[in-house]
C-alpha cells in the first residue's frame, strides 16, 4: 500500500537515505535538505517536502519551494507527490525539476497550459 504525506521536522535522515539511492539525480534536493532541513518558513532553500511510502519505507520525494519550483526525486508516485504538493497551498507552480523522464511525464499529466512553463530544457549528458 502506498501512502503520500508531508514530511516533517525530524525526518531529515530518512529523506537523506532515500535521496542517496540516486545521488546524481537528487543533488538539489540533498543540498537544500543539508542546508535548511525540512524547516519551511518561505526563506531561500526552504520548501515543503512530500514522501511516497510503500510499506512504511520512503521510496520517493518531491519538494515544493517558495520560488514555485517543484523538484522530484526518481521513482514511482511522482504524480501523487505533485498533487499533494499543489493541494498543500504552496506558492504557484513555476518550474518542474528532476530526472528528465519524470519531469516530462508530470508536465504532460498536469498540463502545459495550466503550468504556463517555458519549453523544457535538458542539461547534462544526452544518453
Amino acid at each position: 500500500m502506498t501512502t503520500i504525506r508531508a514530511l516533517k521536522l525530524g525526518e531529515e535522515s530518512l529523506v537523506e537515505h532515500c535521496l542517496l539511492a540516486e545521488p546524481a539525480s537528487t543533488m538539489i534536493l540533498r543540498s537544500n535538505l543539508a542546508r535548511v532541513g525540512l524547516h519551511n518558513e518561505g526563506r531561500p532553500f526552504e520548501g515543503t517536502y512530500f514522501g511516497a511510502f510503500e510499506n512504511d519505507e520512503l521510496r520517493s520525494v518531491a519538494a515544493h519551494y517558495s520560488s514555485g519550483a517543484l523538484i522530484f526525486s526518481p521513482g514511482a508516485h511522482a504524480t501523487a507527490l505533485a498533487e499533494a504538493a499543489l493541494a498543500h497551498g504552496s506558492p504557484p507552480l513555476r518550474a518542474l525539476l528532476g530526472p528528465a523522464a519524470v519531469v516530462a511525464e508530470r508536465r504532460t499529466e498536469i498540463g502545459r497550459s495550466l503550468l504556463n512553463l517555458a519549453p523544457p530544457r535538458r542539461f547534462g549528458p544526452k544518453n
